[in-house]
């Protein structure tokens, strides 16, 4: 009876720690709007990195390129990530129709060809100067940029759970609860939840290769058909991922060589899978021979990072001293394969072994790296976190079962609860801040405002709230009529379903969105903008 109590106590801090995973990194994402293409935050004025949007052409911009069928001759970056927002698109798009203002009668000619797609496709076509900036001035693409990274980021704990549950369906409760912890709280997850770059596809895919392993089945199939997928769509993420292709078969040759037959069919898998997803990239031509154009462009990104970016920094041992020291102690989770005797099984050893090899060699190849950033290593090094954690959980875990007692074991599963609830209150907490100093920035004389904090001063209130039917011609024009009457210079909205008309259409016409955090927007009136203030 006890020990059921027991599981079940575990069992309800298992499904509370999923609940705070989710709402922390949706809060996480809704807090990194990209406010600006520069690195200055427009509320501190400090230099700093906050979300790089302008990567983010590569990924969602281009991606959504490929919805349209429209040409792009940069394929510096591989078509794992950007098919991955194709596919999350369709609902992504119907999260942003959810909150799209407007009404048919009321958009003109366009009528049926308001919304959806087409409204992603005008927006960024329709855009002044450099069309990506559309993803950080409007406000319904940033809805869609935002749900995508929402159901990204809904991929990464599966993936997580995933393993976790390996751990405990083998009665490693609390390694379970650790592991869970551990990489959805890790220095990287932090800093990727809020982008759409290749980065956490990458650690997606490194966490479904763990899963491939730890269910690898000689006599199945399925098994070398799925590595073969996955190590297509690592390399097609990006090319540095190359170093897993022959790690990864010398490993299957030499724990599963009876099994020929299976490696052939991985490895025509891979190469078959890879031509499939990347056969835009591979087929793409500029006068020269299809497929030259994708491998100058992939290797000239090795040639990047070995050459510097803007600053050419030390190289060798230096280099591989810089990451280490900034990303400890994950990288040096490598080194859990002197306890490899610890665990268990031969195959879990195995496995061990090989996670361990590649944290190293990862570690390694970056000696002739002349470019380094300790803000944005992280994309790079998603490796040392996503085996690193795993192999960290699969060594300690012989200790869970052996020296933790029942009552132990709960006190440690509620303390791992608390640590969740800690990161996740904190972050929630973000969403309240002052945003005041906008209003000063931009010298805002006449602040109009609807449904803002009451850390948000504003000088009269917007009132138009929908609580009987009515025209929407008849509600339009008693917005114009309103704006133009007061001279309104900026406008403080909370954006919800009930004024999504106002925030999200109206206000589009003649102001500026210059600001967003969380569900606070920020417009400027374009007439009242200052030369250094308007669109870029």
């Amino acid at each position: 009876m006890k020990k059921f109590k027991t599981l079940d106590t575990i069992t309800i801090i298992l499904v509370l720690i999923i609940f705070l995973n989710i709402l922390f990194f949706h809060t996480s994402a809704s807090n990194n709007y990209p406010n600006t293409i520069t690195d200055t935050d427009q509320i501190t004025g400090l230099n700093e990195k906050i979300p790089l949007a302008q990567d983010e052409w590569h990924t969602l911009f281009l991606g959504m390129y490929r919805v349209y069928n429209k040409d792009f001759n940069e394929i510096r970056v591989g078509s794992t990530t950007r098919n991955l927002v194709i596919l999350l698109s369709p609902l992504s798009v119907v999260y942003m129709n959810s909150l799209l203002g407007g009404e048919h009668t009321i958009v003109g000619n366009l009528t049926h060809s308001y919304s959806g797609y087409w409204y992603i496709e005008r927006a960024v076509e329709n855009f002044p100067g450099n069309t990506f900036l559309s993803y950080i001035y409007d406000p319904n693409l940033q809805n869609f940029r935002f749900f995508t990274i929402f159901l990204r980021n809904c991929i990464f704990l599966l993936s997580v759970l995933l393993i976790a549950y390996f751990f405990y369906k083998n009665s490693f409760k609390v390694t379970a609860l650790i592991y869970i912890t551990l990489s959805s709280l890790s220095p990287f997850a932090l800093k990727a939840y809020v982008n759409l770059y290749t980065d956490m596809t990458s650690y997606i895919l490194l966490n479904f290769l763990i899963l491939n392993l730890l269910y690898f089945k000689r006599e199945k199939m399925i098994s070398y058909f799925s590595i073969g997928i996955i190590l297509s769509l690592l390399i097609g993420n990006t090319i540095g991922n190359i170093i897993f292709v022959p790690v990864i078969y010398i490993y299957l040759f030499i724990k599963y060589f009876k099994k020929k037959t299976g490696l052939v069919l991985s490895l025509v898998t891979f190469f078959s899978s890879y031509v499939f997803f990347n056969i835009y990239e591979l087929t793409r031509s500029t006068g020269r021979p299809r497929g030259v154009d994708y491998i100058d462009q992939q290797l000239w990104n090795l040639w990047h990072y070995q050459t510097g970016h803007y600053v050419i920094e030390p190289s060798g041992l230096s280099m591989i001293k810089s990451i280490i020291i900034d990303h400890l102690p994950y990288s040096l989770f490598f080194m859990f394969i002197l306890f490899f005797k610890s665990v268990e099984t031969k195959k879990m050893q195995g496995i061990l072994i090989l996670l361990s090899l590649l944290q190293l060699l990862i570690i390694l190849g970056s000696f002739n790296n002349a470019k380094y950033s300790s803000d944005l290593a992280y994309r790079n090094l998603s490796t040392l976190f996503a085996f690193g954690i795993f192999t960290l959980c699969l060594t300690i875990s012989k200790f869970d079962t052996k020296f933790l007692t029942k009552k132990s074991t709960t006190y440690v599963s509620i303390l791992i609860l608390i640590v969740n609830l800690t990161f996740t209150f904190n972050e929630f907490q973000k969403k309240d801040i002052d945003l005041n100093i906008l209003s000063e920035k931009y010298n805002c004389n006449n602040i109009g405002g609807q449904n803002v904090s009451d850390n948000i001063k504003t000088n009269l209130n917007i009132g138009f709230e929908v609580t009987e039917p009515i025209e929407a011609i008849k509600l339009e024009e008693n917005f114009i009529k309103f704006f133009s009457d007061k001279k309104v210079d900026c406008v403080f909205i909370k954006s919800t379903r009930d004024n999504k008309f106002l925030s999200n259409y109206l206000l589009l016409k003649n102001f500026e969105l210059k600001y967003r955090h969380a569900d606070f927007m920020f417009f400027v009136n374009k007439n009242a903008l200052e030369e250094e203030f308007a669109l870029r």
